[in-house]
């Protein structure tokens, strides 16, 4: 049931428990009454209204009281007593959220009239009110027990030396604390671990620079082979991680003096428990390696700066990256060809890659040939190709100018986001006697893919001029309204949230899908909110008594403020007048003795309007 679907249930409740009190009571005694401490009574309050925000509970309503008293207050309260205790006001307003309950939490609180005389307070019937706190009961769950892969870093070193504090970081997607947790590295391809490292310095960021984090060392070993090494974390548990910073852990490696050229793989995997669950998150640097450079044959025959060709890889695709290199002077023979090959950040070749083909040109077309075919196969985690190519001899033939190249299929994963890396190669061969090497790059960029942005109007709550809308998105994207974020696409790129501070009458609303901080596509869609119609002012009193205070009522539009004007537009009645949750109002005023008629104008305010009533007239009761 919506909010103000519950306070007028709750009316009604209240207005016949009212008006029973009402009916066994003798009403207000007269100003000048003396003090009666055993009649001094507190009666139902009426109009009695509530709403709630992130910072309160606002609540109005007219206090009744018998006898004589200091105050006559509007008191709400956990329970129907004094004991719990949350605002003792003369008309009601906003206090702040009791602790007793928690955002998201819906709980019953009681309104009463409180009569205030000589230190001793009366407390009325209740008038019970529902409230439901803004926020969610518990914060939505982190995935993989609060830590995910982040991209790694790119390292470069030279054979035979160390290269010192290489990271593979991982995030926290929320504040966790780390329960227990095995370290797993592997050395790059060409690589070892320095021995004798038996605790890794933990480090930690909330920002761009990594700090010393003691409390999340790990402990461990190198194994026998340098190739890998396991340790455990020690004292995180009592240290949290805060939402969206890094944690890492300094790893030195060893690359022996004959390592080629290439480019290896720092992996981790970091499997443990924290406050949010289990968690197994993997992750992986890259450490490119400068190895001996052969000298440069004699007789030329290529030139050593490989030829790369830009390619384009959609997320969720597979395409052909070419490669290739310029033949210098003529080739007669290729012996002992090696191929290797390291796959753009992000991306890897598609599993069952065996082999490239070759083709040749000469300004014109290119034409394929199996004497450039290669064969090899894949590393585990399929980033590296490494293949050889037939012995080439007699009938071989590329004069100069000529081109050579091959093509190797390069696969994005479906939730590869956007960005750049090179396709590295490194062909290795001996033209005639001589070795010779040729290296190079091919510029990849990796398109995330965008899935368009949708959006539809699911409700439109007219009274408080918001739209609860909902629609798709590309998977995590932050969907905003100007600059307002209102949703963010799930896993399976589906979003919902709630438009604010909209206008009466037809607009139109523009939705907007980011990714990164940067906006991708938006689109309209049309939003009406509908002016709603005040209920009409009636009068229920029939007559008035000249000479005497007078208690005018009536009907009008539930929770609508509303001020009592003369004619000519004099407020008569100072003070804020609330119309009841039952639709019922009331006020007092003195008219004036002799008097044959009160007249009068109820002017009400809600939704944003303000609508005079007609000008009422009551007639005096002259008997």
């Amino acid at each position: 049931m919506s909010q103000h679907g519950t306070l007028r249930a709750l009316g009604a409740t209240a207005l016949a428990f009212a008006t029973v009190i009402t009916g066994i009571s003798a009403g207000p005694a007269g100003a000048n009454a003396a003090p009666q401490l055993r009649a001094s009574y507190a009666y139902t309050p009426s109009g009695v209204t509530s709403s709630v925000s992130e910072s309160g509970i606002t609540y109005h309503g007219t206090p009744s009281c018998g006898g004589t008293w200091d105050t006559c207050s509007l008191y709400l309260s956990t329970t129907t007593t004094h004991t719990v205790g949350l605002g003792d006001l003369s008309n009601g307003g906003t206090v702040r959220w009791p602790a007793s309950i928690a955002p998201g939490a819906t709980a019953t609180l009681y309104v009463m009239s409180r009569n205030f005389w000589q230190s001793q307070g009366h407390l009325s019937p209740a008038v019970p009110i529902t409230v439901t706190r803004p926020g969610s009961v518990t914060p939505p769950p982190a995935p993989g027990g609060g830590l995910v892969t982040t991209p790694g870093y790119d390292y470069t070193m030279d054979a035979g030396t160390t290269k010192k504090n290489l990271l593979v970081p991982v995030q926290a997607r929320a504040d966790l604390k780390i329960s227990d947790g095995t370290l797993a590295l592997t050395a790059p391809s060409g690589t070892t671990f320095t021995p004798g490292q038996t605790t890794l310095q933990g480090r930690y960021t909330t920002g761009s620079n990594f700090e010393s984090a003691p409390w999340l060392n790990a402990v461990g070993e190198v194994s026998a082979d340098g190739r890998t090494f396991i340790g455990v974390t020690k004292g995180a548990k009592d240290t949290t991680i805060a939402e969206n910073a890094y944690i890492a852990w300094q790893v030195s490696v060893d690359a022996a003096p004959a390592t080629d050229d290439g480019t290896g793989t720092l992996g981790q995997r970091f499997v443990g428990s924290s406050n949010l669950g289990s968690f197994n998150v993997a992750g992986s640097s890259r450490v490119a390696i400068t190895g001996v450079t052969p000298p440069t044959p004699i007789d030329g025959s290529f030139d050593p700066a490989g030829v790369g060709t830009p390619a384009t890889v959609p997320a969720g695709t597979v395409q052909p990256v070419h490669f290739g290199a310029t033949v210098t002077e003529k080739v007669t023979g290729m012996q002992d060809t090696k191929v290797v090959l390291t796959a753009p950040r992000g991306t890897a070749f598609p599993e069952g890659t065996t082999t490239l083909t070759g083709e040749y040109a000469s300004g014109g077309g290119w034409k394929r040939t199996d004497s450039l075919r290669v064969t090899g196969s894949l590393s585990a985690d399929r980033t590296t190709f490494t293949g050889t190519m037939p012995d080439s001899g007699h009938g071989f033939e590329l004069p100069t100018g000529y081109s050579v190249r091959w093509s190797v299929p390069v696969a994005a994963p479906d939730d590869a986001t956007s960005g750049t890396g090179d396709l590295g190669f490194t062909v290795t061969t001996t033209v005639g006697e001589k070795p010779f090497r040729i290296t190079g790059a091919s510029r990849v960029t990796v398109e995330q893919s965008v899935r368009p942005i949708t959006a539809k109007v699911d409700s439109v709550d007219d009274a408080a001029r918001t739209a609860a809308v909902s629609g798709t998105a590309t998977k995590e994207a932050e969907v905003r309204v100007g600059n307002t974020i209102i949703a963010k696409a799930d896993t399976d790129g589906n979003w919902s949230g709630t438009v604010t501070n909209l206008v009466v009458g037809k607009q139109d609303v523009s939705f907007a899908q980011y990714l990164r901080g940067e906006e991708v596509d938006d689109t309209t869609i049309p939003v009406e909110v509908k002016q709603l119609e005040l209920a009409p002012v009636t009068v229920t009193t029939r007559t008035v008594s000249p000479g005497e205070q007078n208690t005018i009522t009536g009907t009008g539009e539930p929770g609508a403020t509303f001020r009592v004007l003369k004619a000519n537009g004099k407020e008569i009645a100072p003070g804020a007048h609330v119309v009841g949750i039952d639709g019922t109002w009331s006020f007092d005023h003195m008219v004036a003795a002799g008097s044959k008629r009160f007249r009068f104008v109820i002017e009400q305010s809600k939704y944003g309007q303000t609508v005079p009533s007609e000008l009422f007239t009551v007639p005096a009761d002259t008997k």
